[in-house]
């Protein structure tokens, strides 16, 4: 063992330096960490595995520079107490941050018991190691796996078995230390699993990334079964320890245990504290209760608390605390050295023994002084307050008397408004029926204008010559345009004329049987509708069909010759309840002091040669909008495109809301 302590047996090259200086720095992070998270459990489980990592890198940077076989072989085997034990402590470390140890504490004490299993096997036998390699970095060592696979001589059962074992990999040693890397894996995704976003939850993924930032290191095992790789892991062990010794200093992972939680109530509450013994002297006084008293640590502790002020706990408070745990808090004014009056309320409470007799008094002082004053000045109010309401209540009195004649008066003037309104409502109910009528019986002459037109166009075309022909086609291009606005006239009277009670409706479904229909204009418009979730409203669902039709079909309508329609629809919540719809276009747009006149019937900004249509689209959405007690706007500007914006409410929240405010 002495020759081991000798340079002159080394031959030192750039390949052995690299893992023993990682091997030292591995070392000192080690301690570095135990020494600065010295309330954590966690520090012994970081510095045994730091420890594991050094004896591995440091004893195979010797061994690989050493002189001669049998002194590599030796400082192999000293060297393989760090690999044996690396699973032993990555198991704990493990247990240790997911706070599992406790549980899992048998796995551990297995992981030991195959990790001494497997240093015996290496001091002892040749069975682990046969022996050592030389490659072009220096030594490493050469594993044999036989007698580990079969314990009986192999060639009773296969004659050619031990030439082929000698070329196998390590496979009992290899399950145990890949075995155990898994399952520790499998321990941190389980528990970043089971956790709830948060800091913990961040501390695991910075601890799993540097486990598999770790995994490249296992390529350390191919020389060790003839492969002449050279063995780098040494890299990845350090960017191991690196990332999980700043997880450990930057998560602070303190145990938290009755002494580090007691420590840190007395730094960290409000209230002055002060522990005394039965006698009624001061044993313990926290920061607040120094500060508050104007007095230092050493001037508190082993006085009497009378010495604080005469009533802050006297003889009575003693005695009652013989037979009651906690006594209500009493209020009193001390007087500082310096600075004014305060006004102090403390509480007592008594620690009890196995015997039930008294071994400390707990007393808390709180700074009361601002509610004192708070409360003074409240009663000053509240007093000018009761004089106050006293002069009003006359005043009210004669309001009153006031106030039931304008009632009246104003119910009188309620009375004729809903009569009014009801003629109103009565009158609207009679034009929308006399505009659905009339829309409806307009187009059977419509439709034989239409259809004889046809006739005449087939069947005495030559006989029109071109200037008859060219009045024919303008005839049936009116009257289709009639056809149109009829039809849109129909719908447009429809809507209120209807009566269709309002069900749940999921817009998505809604937007997509919309964009089904309109697939062909789509496709040859080479446009694109880009769809976000929609939320669920309270509505009518063949008028939202109807208002996403029209919204849709301009969108894809009013786009420039060169571009290529790109029509956005989204949806949300609003705090209200309300639900805003956005649909969005890349077209022509509009000057927005047209805003007004878009949603009127029949009003155009463009001539019909430019864009078809009726000018009727919006308005049917403004009229279906309205019957939801709804809004729809939009913004635009000309040649940026435009978003229009529908508000819609939920109604059975808004009706409620409604009828509680007319009965109020």
């Amino acid at each position: 063992m002495i020759e081991l302590f000798k340079l002159h047996n080394y031959v030192f090259t750039s390949y052995s330096w690299p893992p023993m200086a990682v091997g030292a720095l591995l070392a000192a992070l080690g301690a570095a960490v135990f020494v600065r998270s010295f309330r954590s459990g966690v520090r012994f489980a970081f510095l045994l595995m730091t420890l594991s990592g050094s004896v591995w890198l440091i004893g195979f940077g010797l061994a690989g520079a050493a002189s001669s076989a049998p002194m590599a072989a030796r400082l192999f085997k000293i060297a393989h107490l760090g690999i044996v034990f690396i699973p032993t402590t990555l198991s704990a470390f493990t247990l240790a941050i997911t706070k599992k140890f406790r549980l899992l504490r048998g796995f551990v004490w297995a992981n030991v018991c195959f990790s001494i299993l497997f240093y015996l096997q290496i001091l002892l036998t040749q069975r682990f190691m046969q022996g050592v390699s030389h490659y072009p970095w220096g030594y490493y060592p050469y594993y044999n796996t036989s007698n580990f696979l079969f314990p009986f001589p192999v060639y009773f059962i296969y004659p050619w078995g031990d030439k082929l074992l000698d070329q196998a990999v390590g496979f009992p040693f290899l399950c145990f230390f890949f075995g155990a890397l898994i399952v520790n894996l499998c321990v941190i995704l389980s528990e970043r699993r089971r956790l709830p976003a948060g800091r913990q939850k961040q501390r695991l993924k910075v601890f799993l990334i540097a486990f598999l930032a770790a995994c490249p290191a296992s390529a350390d095992f191919f020389p060790a079964f003839g492969v002449p790789v050279y063995p780098f892991g040494y890299f990845f062990v350090l960017l191991f320890i690196v990332i999980t010794a700043r997880a450990i200093w930057r998560y602070h992972l303190e145990d938290i245990t009755p002494e580090f939680a007691a420590d840190q109530i007395l730094r960290t509450m409000a209230d002055a504290l002060l522990v005394l013994d039965p006698e009624g002297i001061i044993c313990v006084a926290n920061q607040v209760a120094c500060r508050l008293f104007e007095k230092s640590n050493t001037e508190l502790i082993g006085k009497p608390a009378s010495s604080i002020s005469s009533d802050f706990f006297t003889k009575e408070h003693l005695d009652s605390l013989a037979y009651k745990d906690a006594l209500p808090s009493h209020g009193i004014q001390y007087v500082p050295k310096h600075g004014k009056s305060l006004f102090l309320d403390v509480s007592s409470s008594a620690i009890r023994g196995r015997g039930g007799d008294v071994q400390a008094i707990v007393c808390i002082a709180r700074d009361v002084t601002d509610w004192k004053r708070i409360e003074e000045a409240l009663q000053r109010s509240l007093t000018e307050l009761e004089a106050r309401v006293q002069n009003r209540t006359a005043d009210l009195a004669t309001a009153n008397k006031n106030l039931q004649a304008e009632i009246n008066v104003r119910k009188r003037s309620e009375r004729e408004l809903l009569w009014k309104t009801e003629e109103l409502a009565r009158s609207n109910k009679e034009l929308e029926q006399f505009a659905y009528v009339a829309s409806h019986d307009l187009q059977e002459p419509l439709r034989k204008i239409i259809i004889f037109g046809d006739r005449l166009k087939m069947e005495r075309a030559p006989a029109l010559g071109s200037s008859g022909a060219d009045f024919l086609n303008r005839m049936q291009s009116a009257a289709l345009r009639m056809k149109l606005l009829i039809e849109d006239l129909l719908e447009f009277s429809s809507i209120s004329a209807e009566d269709r009670p309002f069900e749940t409706v999921d817009l998505n479904k809604t937007l997509q049987e919309v964009l089904s229909d309109l697939e062909f204009r789509i496709m040859e418009s080479k446009g694109k509708v880009v769809v976000e979730k929609l939320p669920v409203v309270n509505a009518d669902p063949v008028q939202m069909r109807s208002l996403f039709q029209n919204l849709v079909a301009n969108a894809l309508k009013f786009c420039k010759d060169n571009r290529t329609p790109f029509v956005t629809v989204t949806g949300r919540t609003l705090e209200n309840g309300f639900a805003e719809l956005r649909v969005r276009d890349n077209g022509i747009g509009f000057e927005e002091k047209y805003l007004d006149k878009i949603f009127s019937p029949f009003e155009r900004l463009h001539n019909r040669q430019e864009f078809k249509g009726t000018g009727m689209g919006l308005a049917i959405c403004q009229k279906i909008v309205s019957c939801h007690s709804g809004k729809i706007t939009a913004q635009s500007a000309p040649g940026e495109g435009s978003t229009f914006i529908v508000t819609l409410p939920d109604l059975a929240t808004f009706k409620k809301k409604a009828t509680e405010w007319i009965h109020k």
